[in-house]
């Protein structure tokens, strides 16, 4: 196990399934608020890239979170893989 899931894990035993559920919300719904304000300043002030760099940092942690709570990691990837196809079929529309 690396030291990394052991940490999220740790996380998740000390805080609980709901409440890191509620975190979840929370960081997604502060990553939507950074993104807002790239598009409302602009991308040339570094503070607002760096609060959106912090976000997007904060969403993929607790997205491995929601990935060990719910155990379907394996399902993440499986879907992930199914977007990134899409994508590249739309590619040539």
């Amino acid at each position: 196990m690396t030291i990394e899931k052991e940490l999220l894990e740790a996380n998740i035993k000390n805080h609980g399934v709901n409440a890191e559920l509620v975190v979840a919300m929370e960081e997604c719904a502060e990553l939507i608020q950074a993104i807002s304000k790239v598009i409302r300043y602009g991308a040339s002030e570094e503070k607002y890239i760096d609060h959106l760099s912090e976000e997007m940092a904060d969403v993929t942690i607790v997205l491995d979170e929601l990935g060990m709570i719910f155990n379907n990691i394996c399902d993440i990837a499986v879907w992930r893989k199914r977007k990134l196809e899409r994508l590249e079929d739309n590619k040539h529309e």
